[in-house]
């Protein structure tokens, strides 16, 4: 998506296709025996085969293969050792012409300066979640894909689904099992209910759970709490309006900048103990 021409490759491009333009035709030949013409200063073919190599190596880094392609046929005709003068005149002008017509039928997206960070950014959120969630991994990339061209709504959605990812290996890192009705209709706010019901029950169990040390079971308590809480606010003020049909809501820059940060917050938190692929102890030991 984001392999575009920069903006030196766009400068050099227009400069090289002028300098084709003003090429197309050879004042300096000798005919030959055959009938067949070549041109009598070297010099002269050798800038055209410069100008048709860079082009060709634009086109290469953005991967433009027709371009390629044109080049390339070019290149073969004025390589050869005798040349028909007319038909060379008449290649480079179709390569001209074959240059322009095809990126006339390309449209490019220019990423303003504060989006640029975002782009091909695929650990928006850190590489310890990367690590931890592979399965958040496009839609975290996506996510950025839309920051950079400003999809503001878009990248929230993104986001919110990563962020699902994360609240299902919570569901499992704490022995909550999930009905297939409610995995098919992903609703937070039952499972929500069901995680704060584990918090109550962490928070009332003896010390003895803990092997008496009250200081990891204040730590597990306030993990688990605190990520109840996070959750609790996607559910209120994002997730109902972003991911069920019929809503109405779009968001600006800075409102999805503030749900980015968030979802980073939740996520990294998540990934300090828990992954996709394994859970802690039902009492932590440490």
């Amino acid at each position: 998506m984001w392999e575009m021409m920069n903006q030196l490759d766009v400068s050099l491009l227009a400069y090289l296709t002028s300098l084709l333009a003003s090429n197309e035709t050879f004042p300096h030949v000798e005919r030959t025996h055959r009938k067949k013409t070549v041109l009598r200063e070297n010099g002269h073919l050798k800038n055209m085969l410069t100008i048709i190599d860079q082009l060709e190596n634009i086109f290469r880094r953005q991967r433009v293969v027709d371009c390629v392609e044109y080049c390339l046929t070019a290149k073969d005709l004025l390589s050869k050792p005798f040349v028909d003068l007319p038909g060379m005149s008449s290649s480079l002008t179709t390569l001209k012409t074959s240059i322009l017509r095809s990126l006339q039928k390309k449209q490019f997206l220019q990423v303003g300066q504060d989006g640029f960070e975002f782009v091909e950014e695929d650990a928006l959120l850190g590489y310890e979640v990367k690590t931890r969630f592979p399965a958040a991994a496009r839609d975290v990339k996506a996510a950025a894909d839309c920051f950079a061209a400003e999809c503001f709504t878009a990248a929230v959605f993104h986001l919110l689904r990563a962020a699902e990812v994360g609240l299902r290996s919570l569901a499992r890192d704490r022995r909550i099992t999930l009905a297939d009705k409610q995995s098919g209709e992903k609703d937070w706010t039952q499972i929500l209910k069901k995680l704060e019901i584990v918090v109550f029950d962490l928070r009332v169990a003896p010390a003895s759970k803990w092997g008496g040390a009250e200081d990891i079971k204040e730590l597990q308590v306030a993990f688990y709490g605190e990520l109840v809480q996070v959750l609790r606010s996607f559910d209120d003020a994002w997730k109902t309006h972003v991911s069920h049909g019929g809503s109405a809501v779009f968001y600006n820059r800075d409102q999805a900048a503030h749900i980015l940060k968030h979802v980073r917050v939740l996520m990294q938190k998540l990934a300090a103990r828990i992954s996709e692929t394994s859970v802690t102890e039902e009492f932590w030991n440490k």
